[in-house]
C-alpha cells in the first residue's frame, strides 16, 4: 500500500493532485488559512479532503503544512462569526453593514431577478426598519421567506437565526429584548452555491410580527458582495459529479437482486442539454435492464412547475424541451410518466407535495403492473391537430369520461399559438366535445402551430375527469434552444 502510495505521488505532485480535488486554487489570491487558525471545510471540502489523504497518504494537518496553508475555503469564505461575544459580533457586522453602498429592492423574485442574478458565493443584505416606543424589546417573528442557498441573519448585532437548504421558509424567534424603539437593523449573510441565489420568496414574505401586528421588510435593502465563486467551479470537483460513481456506488451493486420495477424522480440538472437527453434518458433505461437480465418497469415524474410565471410566452424554455425529452422516451417499451406540473412550487425547486406524486406513481404501477385496469394512470395526452380556418382543434387520448376544465367560466389556460412567423402569443381555448380544444388568437389570423404548458411554470387548468393533468406539448417541430 504503501508503495503504490508512493508511486502515485511521484507521477502527481501533491499541488496538483489538490487542485484536481478542488481543494485549492491553481492560481489563488488571498484565500489562505491564517497561521494560527482552524479553517471551515464544506461537505464537498471535507470529501475532497477524504480522497485526499487516502491517495498520499497524509494527515490533515501533514496535508496542510506541505500546502503552504493555501486551502481554498470555497464559498464558505466569508467572515466567521463568535456567536457567543454580541457586542464583538455587532462591530463586525458593522464594519461590513455601514459601507453596503448599493440599493436593491426587494420584490416577488427579487435578487434573482436583479443586479445578482449570476452571482455565487456570499452577499451580506442589511435593511434598516423603525420599531415604535411601545413595541420595543418585544418578542417577535422575523419572517423572511426562501433564501437560496443558506443564511445567517442578525438584527442589531445579534444572531437569531441560520438555515441551510434553499426551499426552506426562514421563520426565526426574535427574543425579548433585541428589538429598540426607533432605528433597527437587520443583517443577512446569503451563501448562494449555484444557479439563482438570495431571497426568493414574495414581497409579502418579508415581515416581523409583533403582538399586535407586523412590520413589512419589504422595499429597499443595501447589499455588499463578498466571496464570488462563479469563477471557481468547485462542483466539478465534488465526488458525486464523477461519470459513473453514484451508478457504481448506488446501482451496479444491487443488480444481482430481484426487483419488480423502478421510479425515477427526474432533478433539473438535464434541462440545459434537454435535447441530448432524448437519447441519454431511453439509454440509461436500456442499459439498466441490460444488467438485470429482464424488461422490468420504469416509471417517472416529468419536471414540476418551478419559479415565477412568464408574462409572454418564452422563446426559448430548457425545462419545457426537457419534459418533451421525458414524454419522447415514452416510445420505450414498458414505461410511464406522471405529470406534475399543476403540482409545483413556484418558490421551492424541491416542491413539498409528494403524496399526489406517489399516488399518480401508484396509478401508473397498479394498471400495468398489478392488473388494475379500472384505474385511470394518465392524464390527457396529444392526439392530432387540425387547422380549421384562423384556428387550430386539438384532439386528446387518455381523457377518461371526458375532458374538464378547472374554471367556472370554461377558460383553458396554458395555451399559445404562433404562425409561420413563430412567434408564439397567448391564446383562448375552449372544449369542443368531451376530448376536443379549439384554440385561437385574434392576433394570429393564419395560425400553424400550438403549445401547451410551454415554459418552466404553466398555468395548469386541464385535467381529465379522473382529475389528472394533461401533458405539455408542442404542434410544431422547430428547432429548439437545446438542439445544436
Amino acid at each position: 500500500m504503501a508503495s503504490e502510495l508512493g508511486r502515485i505521488r511521484s507521477l502527481l505532485p501533491l499541488r496538483e493532485m489538490a487542485i484536481s480535488f478542488g481543494l485549492i486554487e491553481r492560481n489563488p489570491k488571498s484565500l489562505r488559512v491564517k497561521k494560527g487558525r482552524k479553517p471551515y471545510f464544506s461537505p464537498e471540502g471535507q470529501m475532497a479532503l477524504m480522497f485526499l489523504k487516502h491517495y498520499t497518504g497524509l494527515s490533515a494537518p501533514k496535508l496542510m503544512e506541505e500546502l503552504n496553508g493555501n486551502i481554498h475555503y470555497q464559498i464558505f469564505c466569508g467572515i466567521r462569526i463568535n456567536p457567543m461575544n454580541p457586542l464583538k459580533n455587532y462591530k463586525l457586522i458593522d464594519d461590513i453593514a455601514l459601507n453596503l453602498s448599493k440599493n436593491l429592492r426587494l420584490q416577488e423574485q427579487q435578487v434573482s431577478l436583479a443586479a445578482l442574478a449570476s452571482f455565487d458565493g456570499v452577499v451580506w443584505l442589511k435593511h434598516d426598519f423603525v420599531v415604535a416606543d411601545n413595541d420595543a424589546n418585544s418578542k417577535a417573528i422575523l419572517s423572511l421567506g426562501k433564501i437560496d442557498d443558506n443564511d445567517i441573519t442578525w438584527i442589531n448585532g445579534v444572531k437569531i437565526g441560520e438555515t441551510r437548504g434553499a426551499g426552506v421558509d426562514r421563520v426565526y424567534s426574535i427574543p425579548s429584548g433585541i428589538l429598540k424603539k426607533g432605528k433597527n437593523s437587520i443583517v443577512i449573510k446569503v451563501i448562494d452555491v449555484i444557479r439563482e441565489g438570495g431571497l426568493t420568496g414574495k414581497s409579502d414574505d418579508l415581515f416581523i410580527e409583533i403582538a399586535d401586528g407586523k412590520y413589512n421588510l419589504a422595499g429597499e435593502w443595501q447589499y455588499k458582495k463578498s466571496i464570488e465563486t462563479n469563477g471557481i467551479s468547485y462542483e466539478e470537483f465534488t465526488p458525486n459529479l464523477y461519470y459513473g460513481l453514484l451508478y457504481n456506488a448506488m446501482i451496479d451493486p444491487l443488480k444481482d437482486f430481484a426487483m419488480k420495477g423502478v421510479i425515477w424522480y427526474q432533478g433539473e440538472n438535464n434541462a440545459g442539454q434537454a435535447f441530448d437527453y432524448r437519447t441519454l434518458f431511453p439509454t440509461l433505461i436500456n442499459d439498466w435492464r441490460s444488467k438485470w437480465g429482464y424488461e422490468f418497469p420504469f416509471y417517472w415524474v416529468q419536471l414540476a412547475s418551478y419559479m415565477q410565471k412568464t408574462e409572454t410566452p418564452p422563446e426559448t424554455d430548457n425545462w419545457a424541451e426537457l419534459r418533451e425529452a421525458q414524454t419522447l422516451t415514452l416510445s420505450v417499451n414498458n414505461t410511464g410518466q406522471a405529470i406534475t406540473t399543476d403540482i409545483g412550487d413556484a418558490n421551492d425547486i424541491h416542491p413539498k407535495n409528494k403524496q399526489d406524486v406517489g399516488k399518480r406513481l401508484a396509478a401508473i404501477a397498479l394498471n400495468k403492473d398489478y392488473g388494475r385496469k379500472d384505474i385511470v394512470y394518465s392524464g390527457p395526452t396529444f392526439k392530432n391537430a387540425i387547422k380549421n380556418n384562423d384556428r387550430i382543434i386539438v384532439s386528446f387520448d387518455q381523457i377518461a369520461l371526458g375532458l374538464h376544465v378547472a374554471n367556472k367560466y370554461g377558460y383553458i389556460e396554458g395555451f399559445a399559438i404562433a404562425g409561420a412567423d413563430q412567434k408564439f402569443v397567448w391564446a383562448k381555448a375552449y372544449l369542443d366535445d368531451k376530448d376536443r380544444v379549439v384554440v385561437y388568437s385574434e392576433k394570429v389570423k393564419d395560425p400553424v402551430a400550438v403549445r401547451y404548458c410551454w415554459s418552466i411554470n404553466p398555468d395548469v387548468n386541464l385535467f381529465n375527469s379522473a382529475g389528472l393533468p394533461a401533458s405539455p406539448f408542442r404542434t410544431d417541430n422547430w428547432k429548439i434552444s437545446s438542439e445544436n
